[in-house]
């Protein structure tokens, strides 16, 4: 399984903008980092997108959804799956960018 998303993750968009990760619960963590869930990031803020405005575009600056096999199947905290390295979020910019996982914020999941 690919790692879990946390809170000290590295998310950026792929116009050079980073996602500011702020995590929605904070009672299960991995590494020092709270684990992120499905919807957690709707809404994340996104700072320094590259994109000028013009009249046909304009910066990312939130994700506004993320796409299928951005979860695990198998690992959820409080019944919501958790968001895996594998994640690939939609922002608002226009045209509309992607959000991919430079750092998922933890190493590896220990399965013991």
């Amino acid at each position: 399984m690919p790692p879990l998303v946390t809170s000290n993750a590295i998310m950026m968009c792929n116009h050079g903008g980073r996602v500011q990760v702020i995590p929605k619960q904070m009672q299960v963590s991995v590494q020092g980092g709270f684990v992120l869930c499905d919807p957690d990031l709707i809404g994340s803020p996104i700072t320094g997108c590259q994109i000028k405005v013009t009249a046909f575009t304009s910066p990312c600056t939130v994700i506004v959804e993320t796409l299928p096999g951005s979860t695990s199947e198998t690992v959820a905290v409080a019944g919501r799956p958790a968001y895996l390295q594998t994640l690939v979020g939609i922002t608002n910019g226009r045209p509309p960018g992607e959000v991919t996982v430079i750092f998922p914020g933890q190493a590896a999941l220990d399965s013991t």
